[in-house]
């Protein structure tokens, strides 16, 4: 049996070798074949709806697989962002053995603490500022000193030292806002 492609290239042939049509021959070369493409491909027109059906699908799931693979590289990226493997590895070790500690502030922060005076009893909020973090035996230190403006150094502090506070009593007598050291001075007086 002839494929039908064959036969519309027959078609095509004569009418171009018996006729005064001498136009471009390539659109029609293209579309036979296609179609001869198509016949070797075994399939019928409902089978090829089908696998477009499927194909379609797959595109689908491919495009959401993508873009969770897209949305992973950027939190590996933000992952990438805190350092060499090597030294993160070395901070969980360090984090698992208890060698690790957070501090809740850096050196010239601003805090606010909540100072109860042990010969009088008078309670205040003092405006301090870190000095050092420091390690003892029974654990971390701040090292703070009272911000005390001046004229003669055009507002800048006071270098002595006046208090050190254990990193546990962030959130119970040191605060970094004076509203929140404030409410603190509130219920302790209530």
């Amino acid at each position: 049996m002839e494929r039908l492609s064959d036969f519309a290239a027959d078609i095509v042939n004569d009418l171009y070798e018996n006729s005064d049509w001498y136009g471009d021959r390539s659109l029609i070369e293209a579309a036979i074949n296609r179609l001869a493409a198509y016949k070797d491909t075994g399939l019928e027109p409902e089978e090829v709806n089908v696998i477009a059906g499927l194909a379609s699908e797959n595109c689908a799931k491919v495009a959401d697989k993508i873009d969770q693979l897209l949305s992973d590289d950027k939190e590996l990226e933000q992952y990438r962002d805190l350092g060499p493997i090597d030294r993160l590895r070395e901070l969980k070790q360090a984090d698992d053995e208890g060698r690790c500690v957070v501090c809740p502030c850096k050196v010239g922060d601003k805090l606010y603490e909540v100072e109860r005076y042990r010969n009088s009893g008078k309670v205040e909020i003092v405006e301090r500022i870190v000095q050092s973090i420091e390690f003892f035996a029974d654990g971390y230190y701040v090292k703070m000193y009272r911000w005390r403006p001046c004229k003669e150094t055009n507002g800048v502090l006071s270098q002595k030292v006046d208090s050190w506070v254990k990193i546990e009593d962030f959130g119970r007598t040191v605060f970094f806002a004076r509203k929140d050291a404030e409410a603190a001075l509130r219920r302790e007086l209530e």
